[in-house]
């Protein structure tokens, strides 16, 4: 991988700027938070929380996308 604007390798087991955590009403989001807070993040890092907010449709597809 390239190298970060301090220098720094990306190189996998490397340390990354920042770590993007994916939530949403799940009791298992709580769980993905607490692993990146314990196990990914380290001392100086930034944590980027990305809300999934999913609305209810009825239909036979329900993540499709409505037309523009």
């Amino acid at each position: 991988m390239g190298k970060y604007s301090d220098g720094k390798d990306g190189e996998t087991g490397g340390s990354y700027p920042l770590v993007a955590v994916c939530i949403d009403k799940d009791k298992n989001s709580q769980n993905a938070l607490k692993y990146a807070t314990e196990t990914l993040a380290h001392k100086g890092q930034t944590i980027v929380l990305v809300h999934v907010n999913t609305k209810g449709t009825s239909g036979k597809h329900p993540y499709r996308l409505p037309a523009v």
